[in-house]
């Protein structure tokens, strides 16, 4: 019939990213070992408390061919599970301040829905810019401290 689509062609343009962009580059063994490594550092690096997000998500972009905005949520997704682990060993250790919790909870909330509203509305290309321009701070910002920051005596 005219104007009647076969099956299948009212789904719209399909997504052209997932990790068979890795598997397309590597072989099998090697694209699970790329997916493990990034995994791996991001939650060592998030069980520091430095977070995790900083590796994950440019592995998500860069190597898995994701959009920033995709990479985000499956940061916060994955954030979810490693950040309890990495908790429990915190507690257990007893490095939590309890006494500022509830205000940075409050506030971090606020914050959140803030970001995830703005996120949201700012396109693609600018929000992974505005992320690179983010790492780029705190790594001079990093620098910076530790090379005027004196270790005390041991």
């Amino acid at each position: 019939m005219p104007g009647r689509k076969a099956a299948g062609q009212n789904k719209g343009p399909q997504p052209s990213y997932n990790f068979r962009h890795i598997y397309a580059c590597k072989r099998g063994e090697d694209a699970i070992l790329i997916i493990f490594t990034a995994a791996l550092l991001s939650g060592t690096v998030g069980g520091m408390g430095i977070g995790g997000g900083a590796i994950l998500i440019p592995f998500l972009t860069l190597m898995a061919g994701l959009p920033q905005k995709q990479a985000q949520v499956i940061n916060l997704i994955y954030f979810i599970p490693t950040a309890a682990a990495a908790l429990t060993g915190h507690i257990k250790n007893k490095r939590i301040e309890k006494k500022f919790l509830p205000y940075l909870i409050a506030f971090g909330l606020i914050g959140c829905c803030v970001g995830a509203f703005a996120a949201l509305r700012i396109n693609d290309d600018i929000l992974k810019r505005l992320f690179g321009i983010f790492l780029i701070l705190m790594g001079i910002r990093e620098l910076y401290i530790s090379r005027t920051k004196k270790e005390p005596n041991k």
